[in-house]
């Protein structure tokens, strides 16, 4: 059995090997999705008002068991209002026998089995439910659940919901253009000296002497070049007191970032305002950020809202806003554009650049011939013209 067959052998390994890429591939994808799905479930919560807050995550039915450690793991890590367990002693693993687990579906359904789970010390409600959908699309993944929420202390649902999670494979970005870049420098520029001014303000009317911004990766094309451009110049232009935190994280971080900031451009209602600020302390406090009593904490978004080249100009368009973390108050508002139009004098060296860009071998052949042919044309006048 551990012989291989020489002939299409090379072929076999090769089809493994791009079978195995491609299961890791969709792996990545619908594990995105399924971690999406997670933060989704626990905004849901949110906006349902739970009275419950601690809970524990009893699994879901279905095909796709993969996707049930990554939803398992989301909702323990995300923070917010409410505490999830994720039990591992006898009591529970007696219970999860008792019902059969996986085969007997109805058996959680029922509010004797859901109260059963009162045992477990701490637990308020259970968390389970159905896989309906867990796929890689053209797009990136997505993964579709059936949630359901149910109270141990009288077995009555809670709660349910149809969640979506979804992971979108990242377009291809090109670097900016130098002239580019110099509008968003310029557009950089005005957006911070209206944000700060506005911050001061704020910060003089509430006679609040700190503040702590938390930065969120901009929305909008080119957003992630253009963080880099925003904060450079916002942080050298800061009024005292005022800390500002751009935590380099790993990449589940900056995806939750990410979906954070979206949520604060919506302009979320005031039940999910509580959610979001604590998830923003959590991503952000650690040990560089402890939390003091008396600071004012706000987050910062903002949005690309154009990126436009053209042959003669430049344009960038932003706008940011600085909200309170937890009540998203606006504390500070901003828009700015950038423009860099080209001169007469770089038109002109553009378009000899161009043409220059533009030569091939055939042009350079054909040059030299022409050049050849006039010296041997002027040879011949000159011989021509000699007395004989």
């Amino acid at each position: 059995m551990k012989r291989i067959v020489k002939s299409g052998g090379i072929l076999t390994l090769a089809a493994i090997a791009l079978a195995a890429l491609s299961t890791r591939v969709d792996g990545r994808e619908v594990h995105y999705a399924a971690e999406d799905a997670a933060y989704q479930i626990v905004k849901q919560m949110a906006a349902a008002e739970m009275p419950v807050r601690r809970l524990a995550f009893l699994g879901l039915f279905g095909p796709r068991q993969e996707v049930v450690g990554t939803v398992r793991a989301g909702l323990v890590g995300t923070p917010g209002a409410f505490e999830f367990y994720t039990r591992n002693e006898a009591v529970w693993d007696e219970l999860v026998r008792e019902i059969e687990f996986g085969e007997r579906r109805a058996d959680i359904m029922t509010p004797e089995t859901i109260q059963k789970f009162g045992r477990v010390s701490g637990v308020q409600a259970l968390v389970f439910g159905d896989i309906l959908e867990a796929t890689r699309d053209a797009d990136g993944g997505v993964v579709r659940l059936r949630v359901i929420i149910g109270e141990v202390e009288t077995g009555r649902i809670l709660w349910s919901a149809n969640i979506e999670g979804r992971y979108e494979l990242p377009s291809p970005v090109e670097p900016l253009s130098e002239r580019q870049r110099e509008a968003a420098r310029a557009a950089a520029d005005e957006l911070v000296e209206k944000l700060v001014g506005n911050l001061e303000n704020q910060m003089q009317g509430k006679n609040i002497d700190r503040c702590d911004v938390y930065v969120l990766p901009m929305a909008g094309p080119g957003g992630g070049q253009l963080d880099e451009i925003v904060l450079d110049r916002l942080s050298g232009r800061l009024p005292g007191g005022v800390r500002l935190f751009a935590r380099p994280a790993g990449e589940r971080d900056q995806r939750n970032m990410r979906r954070l900031a979206d949520d604060l451009l919506a302009e979320p209602p005031p039940a999910q305002r509580a959610r979001i600020g604590s998830q923003l302390q959590q991503v952000f406090e650690g040990a560089e950020a402890a939390t003091v009593d008396g600071i004012l904490k706000a987050a910062l978004t903002g949005r690309v809202e154009s990126l436009h080249e053209a042959s003669r100009e430049s344009k960038v368009d932003l706008s940011a806003r600085i909200t309170t973390v937890g009540d998203n108050e606006l504390l500070a508002a901003a828009t700015a554009v950038g423009l860099r139009r080209i001169t007469p004098g770089e038109e002109i060296e553009g378009r000899v650049e161009g043409w220059i860009e533009q030569l091939t071998l055939k042009h350079i052949l054909i040059g030299l011939a022409v050049f050849l042919g006039l010296i041997l044309l002027v040879a011949f006048v000159r011989g021509m013209r000699r007395p004989r």
